[in-house]
């Protein structure tokens, strides 16, 4: 099994780095398609993509249009969350480590669906 080991000895396997893409390219916009052989995304103004050729994992390009997003979200009453999220993709962003600061953008977003997901089931 393939892995890639992050600076603080962290591994993740190209499974786990898949399934994280998909989680941050929904967050971002792109649309799967279920193909015959695999799965591929599109974006309006993108090249139709698979999970594999997303480089939300290895490039700062990628990165940066994820954190823009994110940094701009409202937390709600979550405020010191946002705090806690902000700060640890800020660490790995000075640290110049990509595969945690994408480690730290998927967290954020895992918990941002959350409060969206429970913020519609209140209304």
């Amino acid at each position: 099994m393939t892995t890639v080991t992050t600076s603080n000895s962290t591994e993740l396997t190209l499974e786990q780095i898949a399934q994280m893409s998909e989680v941050i390219a929904e967050y971002m916009g792109w649309k799967k398609f279920n193909g015959k052989l695999c799965n591929i995304w599109y974006k309006d103004g993108e090249s139709n993509r698979t999970v594999f050729t997303m480089k939300y994992h290895s490039s700062w390009d990628w990165l940066h249009e994820v954190w823009e997003k994110v940094s701009s979200e409202d937390f709600g009453k979550f405020t010191n969350n946002r705090h806690t999220f902000i700060s640890l993709c800020t660490q790995s962003i000075i640290q110049n480590n990509k595969l945690e600061t994408f480690e730290a953008l998927y967290e954020v977003i895992v918990f941002i669906n959350q409060l969206k997901q429970e913020s519609n089931v209140s209304k």
